[in-house]
């Protein structure tokens, strides 16, 4: 009998620290739980916080686009940089608030603002609110880019037409192009058309279709391409294309020539231009220029307030680039026997006789002839060296160059 109570007090024993455990196990379980809760909470706020502080960064980057389109930028002006904060159709507070303006429980402000000569640099803090106060907060930093001018590379948009003209294109034999002609007026001609195979802007080959077209009637006989006909490649009653003045040009740049036959604008006396290589420089005759039947000329650019005649050749440069040009403020007449490479800009008309292969860019003002058979490969390498009429440049919006969270 002894014996079983002393058992009996031993299950008692046991089962009061049986009870102990358990209810150590529970407590420490429950603020595990309320760990866990607090964690998830603020994970949450921090979320919050952070999707307020993007949505105020978005939100001063459509104040820039805006004033962009509207005209209204000025850059360097202090009360137009302080003009954000009063942005009508804009939520761009200066200080904190306690309204939640992104969700239930989000809101933002601009807590800092550096401009620079070309960007502004701004700091944003987005806040998670419990009823007015943060419970959670997130600062990004954003760089923004002030609208930008971009100029592509090359020159101007009616030197990649190919075959440009403000009058009639007009070839007297059979014909080969390859590449583009348009002519403002009426084209007339026959032969093949062939696709081009030439560099886009970041250096790549790529194939381009070769089509003519004319703002009056095109007409166009021979062979295309495979898998297409003439009438996907010859189209008449085209929008006519600008044609830049090669006068204004000439006139422009001989205004600053220099009568050092060394310098960068030489005006050449008796309009001889010296053969070779002309490291560049741009030659400016006032009269008509006549390039003798054996020189060639290499990276140049050559003006005439007259006509030029060239009666011998103009190799392609370095790298297979065009570097030379012909700049007529009368016409150009092309003699040569020889492959002819170059961009041939005249205010009048210009005319091919030769047999040579035309390789690169026509812009005339007037018309274009080709008396006897022509074979014109349309080039888009244009050297840098080159001293033509930059493309018009493109807007480039504002935009956002860099973020990142500072705390």
């Amino acid at each position: 009998m002894q014996a079983f109570r002393k058992q009996r007090g031993a299950a008692l024993v046991v089962s009061l620290i049986l009870l102990a455990v358990a209810t150590l196990v529970i407590v420490y379980g429950m603020r595990g739980t309320n760990l866990q809760e607090r964690m998830t909470a603020n994970q949450n706020n921090k979320s919050i916080s952070f999707v307020a502080a993007e949505a105020g960064g978005s939100e001063f980057l459509g104040w820039l686009v805006a004033e962009d389109d509207a005209g209204t930028v000025d850059w360097t002006d202090a009360t137009w940089q302080e003009s954000w904060k009063t942005a009508v159709g804009f939520t761009l507070p200066d200080s904190p608030v306690t309204t939640a303006s992104i969700g239930t429980y989000g809101a933002y402000y601009i807590s800092a603002i550096i401009w620079g000569t070309d960007d502004v640099v701004v700091n944003v803090t987005g806040n998670s609110l419990g009823g007015t106060d943060s419970v959670g907060q997130t600062t990004l930093q954003l760089t923004y880019q002030k609208p930008q001018l971009y100029i592509p590379p090359g020159p101007g948009p009616a030197f990649a037409k190919g075959l440009l003209t403000e009058g009639s294109i007009t070839v007297n034999g059979t014909s080969s192009f390859t590449g583009s002609a348009h002519a403002n007026e009426a084209f007339d001609g026959r032969g093949e058309l062939v696709d081009l195979n030439d560099l886009d802007a970041e250096g790549e080959l790529v194939p381009y279709p070769s089509d003519i077209s004319a703002s009056g009637t095109a007409t166009f006989s021979g062979d295309v391409p495979d898998g297409s006909t003439i009438a996907d490649r010859v189209t008449s009653d085209a929008e006519p294309f600008d044609v830049p003045s090669a006068a204004d040009f000439v006139t422009d740049h001989g205004l600053n020539a220099s009568p050092d036959a060394d310098g960068f604008t030489a005006a050449i006396a008796a309009c001889e231009i010296p053969d070779g290589d002309g490291l560049g420089r741009m030659y400016y005759c006032d009269g008509d220029v006549d390039l003798d039947r054996n020189a060639s000329h290499q990276n140049v650019t050559i003006l005439a307030t007259g006509n030029i005649t060239q009666n011998g050749s103009s190799d392609i440069g370095v790298n297979n680039a065009l570097d030379v040009a012909l700049v007529a403020g009368g016409e150009i007449t092309l003699n040569g026997q020889t492959d002819t490479f170059g961009v041939f800009w005249a205010e009048g008309d210009v005319i091919h006789n030769g047999t040579s292969t035309l390789t690169g860019a026509v812009v005339s003002g007037g018309d274009f002839t080709k008396n006897g058979g022509l074979a014109f490969v349309q080039s888009k390498r244009f050297s840098g060296n080159l001293q033509l009429p930059d493309p018009d440049p493109i807007p480039v919006p504002p935009s956002i160059l860099s973020w990142r969270e500072i705390y």
